[in-house]
């Protein structure tokens, strides 16, 4: 493949885009993607705190219950639908921010799988600080009538969550869910594509297809949604739930090991897998898609 300035890249290695150039296509890719999942989502924000919210009801029942967990499943399409607005309003500069980054950082790091560890570190420390805020907002309103009985707006969530600690409460701890689901994810995308060039391209500098890319962003995307599952429940009950209910990451766990088994660790892993699988291989072929228009646009200067 040639770079776009009509060079050939040095010794077959791959032309990197420059990074300011992932702006749209990150932008556009993620808003998408995650607008498509949300309804999904919804459902395993909900699966993840109805354990907690069952015991702090009924706190005098010995076996846990399903009733919240099966409503959860059960909601309708509309009751799926909350906070959309979070997600309309700040996934596009979310996407824009961990695309950027992630181009970068293959620049710095490379495209092997140990160097696609580091880039999935990079891009999820920088862009967690835009990430962050918008999925308190999203979490508080996807659970807002299994914790309070209503519905309520966005704007009446951001209240509450800065009164309750701010809109950064849980930073570390959404660092250190999706640390390692990218560090996996981004390993194993990488990886595969380099295989993909090496054994099954005519040449081996040519461009992954976009239906390869799809295939590869949802096995590595589910896989590593599945094993961070429990990380995900510990940080979605500190987002959503007031401080009282959880006080911090540590007293989340304890409380959630001792009422619930260790198997709550892994509520909602179904609904988890079946939202970030599909939303990451849609968003890897809506990007890799675009960023090959923003390739050939920069080409043609």
């Amino acid at each position: 493949m040639e770079s776009p300035d009509g060079a050939a890249g040095a010794a077959g290695a791959p032309w990197y885009m420059p990074h300011v150039h992932a702006v749209w296509p990150g932008a556009l890719s993620g808003l998408v993607s995650k607008v498509v999942t949300h309804p999904i989502d919804t459902v395993k924000a909900n699966l993840q705190v109805a354990g907690a919210l069952k015991r702090s009801t009924a706190s005098s029942s010995s076996a846990p219950s399903s009733s919240v967990a099966i409503s959860a499943w059960r909601m309708n399409f509309g009751a799926s639908l909350r906070g959309m607005s979070a997600v309309v309003l700040g996934t596009a500069p979310c996407s824009a921010a961990y695309y950027m980054s992630y181009e970068h950082g293959k620049q710095m790091f490379g495209s092997h799988a140990f160097g696609g560890m580091l880039t999935g570190v990079y891009a999820q420390v920088l862009a967690g600080v835009v990430f962050t805020p918008v999925d308190v907002l999203k979490e508080r309103m996807q659970v807002s009538f299994a914790t309070s009985g209503k519905h309520t707006t966005l704007w009446n969530v951001a209240r509450t969550a800065l009164a309750e600690g701010g809109l950064m409460r849980g930073y570390w701890m959404n660092n250190l869910t999706w640390i390692p689901w990218n560090a996996i994810h981004i390993a194993l995308y990488e990886e595969g594509k380099r295989k993909y060039r090496s054994r099954v391209a005519v040449n081996p500098d040519d461009d992954v297809p976009v239906t390869a890319c799809a295939t590869l962003a949802l096995v590595s995307g589910s896989t590593a949604a599945f094993v961070t599952t429990p990380l995900d429940v510990v940080k979605t009950r500190l987002q959503t739930l007031t401080v009282s209910d959880a006080p911090s990451v540590t007293a989340i766990a304890q409380r959630l090991l001792a009422r619930e088994g260790a198997q709550a660790l892994f509520a909602g892993s179904i609904a988890r897998v079946l939202s970030i699988g599909p939303g990451t291989a849609l968003s890897w072929m809506l990007y890799e898609s675009f960023a090959g228009i923003a390739r050939d646009a920069t080409a043609a200067k």
